[in-house]
């Protein structure tokens, strides 16, 4: 990889948004593993992927069809995957930065 190719995809990754848990976050993940069948550091996973509005988790790891604290579960790795999808992620831009209006602050609830 060249040195621009790479200082493009360092400048790609900054624009991702990140989210760094507090003590409201590790509270609601109690919250979550206590509710279903995720262990408490997928509860966390789960918890944070709420928190920055993403619609649906792509990860072989869960039961795919489930819903967790707003969050989807699709198995990408499935033959029918992309037919149990519930709906593509939307991804923040400069003049939408958050893909959900009603989307609890990092840290909140």
């Amino acid at each position: 990889m060249t040195t621009d190719a790479a200082a493009q995809v360092v400048a790609d990754l900054a624009r991702w948004r990140v989210h760094a848990p507090v003590a409201d976050d590790v509270l609601a993940a109690v919250d979550i593993h206590a509710r279903g069948s995720l262990s408490f550091w997928d509860a966390l996973l789960v918890r944070g992927a709420s928190v920055l509005c993403c619609e649906v988790l792509y990860t072989e790891e869960f039961n795919p069809g489930q819903r967790y604290a707003g969050v989807s579960v699709v198995d990408p790795f499935a033959p029918d995957w992309a037919a149990t999808a519930p709906y593509a992620c939307c991804a923040p831009t400069p003049d939408a930065p958050s893909c959900c209006s009603s989307a609890p602050t990092p840290g909140g609830t």
